[in-house]
């Protein structure tokens, strides 16, 4: 899907799901239209980078939000399966099963799970804090600071652009 996010419109839905539908809707406007687009926010997929690279050379390229939480949930859960296991071996299956009932509360945003005053918010803080203490206690990591705001973000530079 190709989309003008600055007015909100549905401008194409190409075909197919690799870089020739990315190069059909390129091939609709010319040279100059091409390189005068500054960013492009997109699904970093191999195959469309590799496309908006050659079609768009002086755009950044910029993950959207969506693929971008997809891949920092996907982090999160590999550490968290791996904090896991770890625990589990060290301290037995009740320190495993903290960091197990934490997994819900960790890929939550930090001011989301704080201010939320359910009983299922209070359930994933508790847990969530219960976890750290067991990791720190398993492992002798340093504890995280709570208090920063460390949302993900990343940007993808094209390459030979001189941005850096």
């Amino acid at each position: 899907m190709f989309s003008d996010p600055v007015r909100g419109v549905v401008i194409d839905v190409g075909p197919g799901r690799d870089g020739a539908a990315v190069w059909a809707f390129a091939g609709l406007y010319s040279a100059a239209e091409r390189a005068a687009v500054r960013v492009v926010t997109m699904d970093c997929h191999a195959p469309y980078r590799y496309i908006v690279r050659l079609a768009f050379p002086n755009a950044m390229i910029v993950a959207d939000a969506f693929h971008l939480h997809r891949q920092a949930n996907y982090a999160l859960a590999e550490v968290r399966r791996a904090a896991w296991n770890r625990l589990r071996r060290a301290s037995g299956k009740a320190a495993g099963k903290m960091m197990k009932d934490a997994r819900y509360g960790l890929a939550r945003a930090r001011d989301e799970l704080v201010n939320d005053t359910s009983a299922r918010g209070l359930r994933q803080r508790q847990a969530v804090e219960a976890a750290d203490r067991s990791r720190h206690e398993a492992d002798g990591g340093v504890p995280v600071d709570r208090d920063e705001d460390s949302r993900p973000a990343a940007v993808l530079r094209t390459r030979g652009s001189g941005r850096s």
